[in-house]
């Protein structure tokens, strides 16, 4: 009777070894799979297109594998663990690591700005001819928001502000810079069409006139704020600041330029 229950008592010991050996087999296999799986998402998305969502796919993908260790990784098989599972993990992280990085130059490469070319006339005059040509003036081109919408923008702005915000709404396209070192400098540009209604305060502001272009254009100077309003006949556009000079506003006002 001893030696049968010495028998029984190993035969349940084994069973137990194999089913703890099972699940830790199960387990492995899991992860893997959820390793495959996750860098075949990164992969299409890489190959798709670079997009806000990405993130927040990252970031749901780091709790998966949490919850994946958590349910797989008991206390008596740490030596196991260590060995076999958390070497994969590590290569799992640093290929994320790799796409990210990838996909981070990406971003930087993919600017959210448009080169707007001026061009100039070159002329070469030779004894038979002149030449005629339209090249780029690199001193004049600029740089555009891909969100706006409007048919002028700045071609100059201080190199101490930068865009917080791009909107349109109906015929109206406004953009708002702010100061990056000085917070209270704002400057904002608004392209508005037929039919828009804009406000401007003039209540005990100093009213001035002044030009813009080679167009009439209104100041309208109050405290520390200014706006500059003016129209080509197409569209109205007004240039308003606070905390920004007079002269800088002047000359942001009259760097507006045709983009379309």
């Amino acid at each position: 009777m001893k030696k049968n229950h010495r028998k029984d008592a190993r035969t349940v010991q084994a069973e137990n070894d194999f089913t703890k050996r099972a699940y830790d087999l199960w387990g492995e296999l899991q992860l893997e799979k959820e390793t495959d799986e996750l860098l075949q998402q990164i992969q299409t998305e890489q190959a798709t297109s670079c997009n806000p969502e990405m993130e927040l796919f990252f970031s749901k993908n780091d709790s998966r594998y949490l919850a994946l260790i958590a349910r797989h990784v008991s206390t008596h098989k740490r030596r196991h663990f260590i060995r076999v599972i958390l070497p994969k993990i590590a290569r799992a992280a640093a290929m994320l690591i790799a796409v990210i990085a990838l996909m981070g130059g990406a971003a930087l490469a993919a600017s959210p700005y448009l080169r707007v070319q001026v061009m100039r006339l070159l002329t070469r005059i030779t004894p038979e001819y002149t030449e005629l040509r339209l090249v780029e003036d690199e001193a004049g081109s600029f740089m555009v928001p891909a969100d706006w919408k409007g048919t002028h923008y700045l071609s100059y702005m201080p190199e101490d502000m930068e865009i917080v915000q791009v909107t349109s709404s109906g015929g109206s396209h406004i953009v708002v810079y702010r100061g990056i070192t000085d917070r209270n400098a704002v400057v904002n540009f608004l392209e508005g069409g037929p039919g828009g209604v804009t406000n401007v305060d003039t209540e005990g502001a100093v009213v001035l006139e002044t030009d813009v272009r080679g167009q009439t254009a209104t100041l309208v100077r109050k405290v520390n704020s200014l706006q500059v309003y003016w129209t080509d006949g197409a569209h109205m556009y007004m240039v308003s600041a606070k905390g920004v000079g007079e002269e800088t506003a002047l000359q942001i006002a009259r760097s507006v330029q045709p983009v379309k």
